[in-house]
């Protein structure tokens, strides 16, 4: 049984070659990319547990933080694993009423038992969200704004790249105490040894839930590495 690389501290580098790879066709990428990709800014491959090859573009280095965009909210969706794990979350089916009361008078019976964690996070909670940031930030702490969305109609036939799991990072707040940002901090980025990243937290304390987040290229390796060791770390489960 082959023993497996943690890279906490830092990823083990070998050739290409060594990890079965095409070091040719590799070389073939880094030129294409630095001819016709001007918005690439880092090509990382990892194999095995070793880093295997690594290039860097317009004027980007090693300890460079990238906007993550939309992966921002693949991390959330960890947060909320370790968060139902850790039993600060029950079930990723809970209606997002059980996390504002103060809205119980006011939702609808449709929302109430429809609206959950699990459809907030795969974007298929069946309303029209807007990518307006300066006014969720503005509405965010009020999450009756969510009522006032228009729907889609059946949800599960309109699946929607959406901002809607800027919900799920307010329902971090309210369940566990911390924002999403700390939360990561304490139970996966520390473990993983991610050091410096940046998590933009509006207003209300709330970390954005859809996009902002900052991290090195080396580091999101390490969290598609989680992935491929189905949540294990140094042989301990993190999600």
């Amino acid at each position: 049984m082959s023993t497996v690389l943690w890279p906490t501290q830092a990823w083990a580098e070998s050739l290409p070659e060594l990890q079965k790879m095409d070091s040719g066709k590799l070389v073939e990428a880094d030129s294409y990319i630095k001819e016709n990709r001007p918005n690439v800014y880092s090509l990382l491959l990892v194999r095995n547990g070793y880093r295997v090859f690594e290039r860097y573009y317009q004027g980007c280095d090693p300890e460079s933080l990238h906007r993550i965009a939309s992966a921002t909210k693949s991390v959330l969706s960890i947060v909320v694993g370790i968060a139902l794990r850790k039993g600060y979350l029950r079930s990723a089916d809970q209606s997002i009423a059980e996390f504002f009361p103060e809205l119980e008078s006011t939702l609808k019976s449709s929302v109430k038992d429809f609206l959950t964690i699990r459809r907030l996070l795969t974007m298929k909670e069946g309303l029209l969200f807007s990518e307006d940031y300066e006014e969720w930030d503005k509405r965010r702490n009020n999450p009756q704004f969510t009522l006032d969305l228009p729907p889609l109609g059946d949800p599960d036939e309109n699946l929607r790249f959406s901002g809607a799991p800027r919900v799920v990072s307010r329902i971090i707040n309210v369940a566990t105490g911390m924002n999403a940002a700390e939360f990561a901090e304490t139970y996966l980025f520390r473990p993983l040894g991610i050091q410096e990243y940046q998590w933009p937290i509006d207003s209300t304390g709330t970390a954005w839930g859809s996009g902002g987040l900052r991290l090195t290229a080396r580091d999101m390796a390490k969290l598609g590495y989680l992935y491929l060791q189905k949540g294990t770390w140094e042989n301990r489960e993190i999600v």
